[in-house]
């Protein structure tokens, strides 16, 4: 409900005079001005004595007039023109009759406005503003809470301010405003927690800092609404809400319930004045109370003790029972407080260090980091996820230690201290044997933490467990020449050296140290003091060879060779008809995967080869070019390995053909290997390395298997990983290209040169499902979170779509986020043509991704004859491939296919939005499928 301004009728000079009169006549006029606007609390003696109904009623007909139109709070002794019935007295005992409630609203509404010019709304704490507004509007259930099954709030009716109201009214309106929904309707638990564990959204009104949204109150109604600044109002309302919580939380500490509580409270006060110079008192009364102590360690139940240990493999979810969950519950709401309190308290460990001892921010770190493993732990146990997006996440500002840490780093000098506090605990977290722990650690601690924790294992265990930060400790060592004070933060790493070079997470350390060492300026002495340049160049020549070791056979051009190389690099070729094999030897070059050919000592040419990821097992092809010196012939090569048996024949000599000679080709072609000419009439369009800024991606499944593409950027043999589902889970498994040359039809009347693509499996075959193939993803270094095992899953493949509770027959429910359902709905869109876009909804926000192929929703009679039922792809809800966590960051990616007349695949990443956006697309795959007779 909104006050409506009202514009002035001048009454008659009798009528005035006679107000004028009444006023004198019961003193009013002498008393002094402050005591006449600013003191609402002094009338509450007068206001014990309700109005008569005879009373009550003359006033409500002359406020329910139009000539009371005015309200003037400086007028002479509060009297204002237009009012006969009406003093400040009087209207405080309006106010407090029972019967005042069931007044009209018009009637109301004037009388609640002037109510606030004459100040006449005591503000002493949120449980009293409450009652005071359902007392005026019993109707509304202003005081209405949820129940502990609920999760929707209603919102909470209250007026707009307008410039007549005084200052504590004002501020009283704001403070209804600014203050979270949750902290005024859910009075059974603490708001902040029953916020999070119903993934609610916390503050609902822009903007979400209460301070800010107090501090940018508009002036008046009616308003263009709230402006980037602070307005003389909003200020206003600041100090008199200050003075109010200063107050309350000293009179009644943590002993409040529902919006007395104290948690919200001390929020809404250091967001309003973050240094004032009662904080450190109050947050020591908040710490005092044992529920919220984060000194005091949260006891694990004996009972779930063997389920606790890091060591213990994370059990399926659906494993626990009632009371299982009801402890973990329990355990995750215990600790998820603690954090919340350091959380409030972090900040003024460095605004008023004056308050606090010396050790302060040490052991606060330390009970951060034991109290988070805890609410990580109990998550993991309870449904499978880690808590670390949550204590990140801008809905629960309350509840993101790392964020405010991190925001506190940027101050000159914190970011030592703050580092230095962590790295204390490194050794006793790190403690625990095996790596399972570190499953159950969170991304919030600095680099400096991890790298601390990372040393401690090598020194226990003679592992990092995957934990060392590679590209904080390549920072530091990439300046070593101009910062030495960087290269001594990793000092300790140096003596660890040795071990590192000896297991595959170590070399894939080293080879990130040393990777600017194959640039094409490579460092100094002074850029290199480990000598890791010299060493990683060693070890990858011994690398490539071994991986190159063997017997091959396969084309040259359109020549047919074997070749056998030999570990240190050496290799003997033969052409099809020759007596003998020719001597050859292949020289490491400097640039990457070059060799120099030599035979019989004279140099031949250059050979430029893709030996695969370093970390995969032995490549099964190799592919590349050959070019003589002058760059004028070029041949591609593309060879296969032999079986082991040929290995031991390359060995003792190499292998005799009996065929007659094939002259090799000077073209650039692709090698004439066996033609799979499958026809199919595919048009195929840009993929993978060539759209800006994407990802190679290619789709999965029965229609796709195997593919045919046009060019040939792919590497035979090159490690992928695939997405794979069963009916509920996901997983990235490890997989292995194998691309073969092909003609591809392009059109009905031009073939080009192509590749014929499948994916098998690779290596070791982690647990996990392993059912339908979604998409396949190549690995990329750059991407941390694309390794293989357990991908958090909203929807899988074969799994059931949820409707949610809304009336469209198309839409599809993927989880209840943190801000909101989440949902994908189809849509009328004009930027569609006539066709359907596809939204994404989370809550409030909205995304259009993109649109339906042609044919969906297309009833003309050729679309009907070609498509079938042109609904049947949004009735099955098949356009959506895949829901779930891709990236790891917490929030909702998706795999779409929108065109049933193509093999399409599209990605949509959380962590690549933009400008505000919830997704962004990350790669597309898409073949269209031609329309041409067959």
């Amino acid at each position: 409900m909104r006050t409506v301004l009202r514009a002035l009728d001048l009454v008659t000079l009798c009528a005035a005079a006679v107000r004028v009169a009444a006023v004198l006549a019961v003193g009013w006029a002498q008393l002094p001005a402050a005591a006449q606007v600013t003191s609402p609390v002094a009338l509450e003696s007068t206001a014990a004595a309700p109005l008569t109904q005879a009373e009550l009623d003359a006033i409500v007909a002359e406020a329910s007039s139009a000539r009371v139109v005015r309200l003037d709070p400086a007028a002479p002794g509060g009297v204002q023109p237009g009012w006969r019935t009406l003093y400040r007295h009087r209207l405080a005992r309006v106010l407090h009759t029972p019967a005042f409630g069931s007044v009209t609203d018009r009637a109301k509404e004037r009388l609640i406005d002037q109510a606030g010019a004459w100040e006449l709304m005591p503000m002493r704490r949120p449980s009293q503003i409450l009652a005071q507004w359902a007392r005026w509007f019993p109707q509304a259930g202003i005081d209405r809470p949820v129940a502990p099954d609920q999760r929707d709030l209603a919102s909470l009716k209250h007026f707009v301010v307008d410039e007549n109201w005084a200052p504590v009214a004002g501020g009283m309106l704001a403070f209804m405003e600014c203050l979270p929904l949750p902290v005024w309707r859910v009075h059974h638990d603490e708001a902040m927690l029953w916020a999070m564990e119903n993934q609610v959204r916390y503050q609902t009104i822009a903007p979400s800092d209460f301070g800010r949204c107090v501090r940018t109150q508009p002036g008046a109604y009616p308003s263009a609404g709230r402006r980037a600044g602070d307005t003389d109002r909003g200020l206003a309302s600041a100090a008199v809400i200050e003075a109010m919580l200063v107050s309350h939380l000293k009179a009644a500490g943590c002993s409040g319930r529902g919006p007395d509580r104290c948690l919200p409270l001390l929020q809404a006060l250091m967001s309003l004045s973050p240094r004032h110079p009662e904080l450190p008192a109050f947050i020591r009364m908040v710490a005092a109370d044992p529920r919220y102590n984060p000194r005091l360690p949260v006891a694990i139940p004996t009972a779930l003790r063997a389920r606790w240990n890091p060591e213990t493999p994370n059990p399926s979810w659906g494993g626990l029972n009632a009371a299982e969950q009801a402890q973990l519950r329990q355990l995750w709401r215990d600790a998820l407080l603690r954090v919340i309190v350091l959380t409030l308290k972090l900040p003024s460990l460095f605004d008023q260090p004056e308050a606090w001892a010396r050790d302060e921010l040490e052991r606060d770190i330390g009970a951060l980091l034991d109290h988070a493993l805890v609410v990580n732990r109990a998550k993991w146990l309870l449904d499978g996820r880690a808590q670390y997006e949550l204590l990140q996440a801008e809905h629960y500002p309350f509840a993101a230690p790392w964020f405010v840490l991190g925001r506190l780093s940027t101050r000159p000098g914190v970011a030592e201290r703050i580092d230095a506090a962590f790295v204390a605990h490194a050794a006793r977290l790190a403690g625990p044997r095996g790596c399972a722990q570190v499953q159950q650690q969170f991304v919030g601690p600095p680099p400096a933490y991890w790298f601390a924790w990372a040393q401690h294992k090598l020194d226990q265990e003679g592992s990092a467990c995957d934990a060392l930060p590679i590209d904080w400790v390549l920072q530091h060592y990439r300046s070593a020449a101009t910062a030495p004070e960087g290269l001594a933060r990793i000092a300790g790493l140096q003596r660890h050296l040795p071990l590192l070079a000896r297991t595959a997470e170590g070399r894939t350390v080293l080879s990130a140290l040393a990777q600017d060492c194959r640039s094409a300026r490579p460092p100094t002495p002074a850029d290199d003091p480990w000598g890791l340049c010299a060493a990683d160049q060693r070890a990858r020549l011994a690398l490539e060879a071994g991986r190159m070791a063997g017997a091959w056979r396969g084309l040259i051009g359109r020549a047919e060779v074997v070749l056998c190389v030999a570990g240190d690099g050496a290799a003997r070729y033969a052409y099809q008809g020759t007596r003998a094999p020719q001597a050859l030897q292949l020289v490491r070059e400097g640039a990457a995967h070059r060799w120099r050919e030599t035979v019989g000592g004279r140099v031949t040419g250059r050979w430029t080869l893709d030996l695969g990821d370093p970390a995969d097992e032995l490549p099964s092809a190799l592919t590349g070019q050959w070019q003589d010196m002058a760059g004028r012939r070029r041949l591609k090569i593309h060879l296969e390995r032999l079986s082991a048996d040929q290995d031991a024949a390359c060995a003792h000599g190499a292998p005799r053909l009996a065929l007659p000679k094939v002259e090799s080709d000077d073209s650039d072609d692709a090698p004439s290997l066996p033609a799979h000419d499958e026809r199919q009439h595919f048009t195929a369009l840009p993929l993978g390395p060539y759209h800006q800024g994407e990802m190679p991606l290619y789709p999965a499944g029965p229609m796709a298997a195997p593919l045919r593409v046009e060019g040939s950027h792919l590497s035979n043999g090159s490690a992928w990983l695939t997405l794979s589902c069963d009916a509920d889970r996901c997983a990235l498994r490890p997989s292995r290209l194998r691309a073969t040359p092909v003609r591809t039809i392009v059109s009905p009347t031009r073939s080009a040169p192509g590749q014929r693509l499948t994916w098998q499996p690779r290596g070791a075959v982690p647990a996990g499902p392993a059912g339908q193939a979604v998409a396949h993803l190549p690995l990329d270094p750059q991407l941390a979170w694309l390794t293989a095992g357990p991908v958090p899953t909203w929807v899988a493949p074969n799994g059931p779509r949820q409707r949610p509770d809304t009336p469209g027959d198309f839409d599809v429910l993927l989880r209840a986020g943190p801000s909101g359902p989440e949902m994908l709905v189809p849509v009328l869109s004009p930027g569609a043509g006539d066709g359907f876009g596809l939204e994404l909804r989370a809550g409030p926000r909205a995304q259009l991704l993109g649109s339906f192929g042609r044919s969906v929703g297309d009833t003309s009679d050729a679309n009907l004859a070609q498509a079938g039922d042109p609904y049947a792809l949004l009735k099955s809800k098949a356009y959506l491939v895949w829901a779930g966590d891709l990236d790891r960051d917490g929030q909702t990616d998706l795999a779409l296919a929108l065109d049933p007349e193509a093999i399409e695949l599209t990605l949509y990443l959380s962590s690549w939005a933009e400008n505000g956006a919830l997704v962004g697309l990350a790669g597309t795959f898409k073949m269209e499928r031609s329309r041409a007779p067959r």
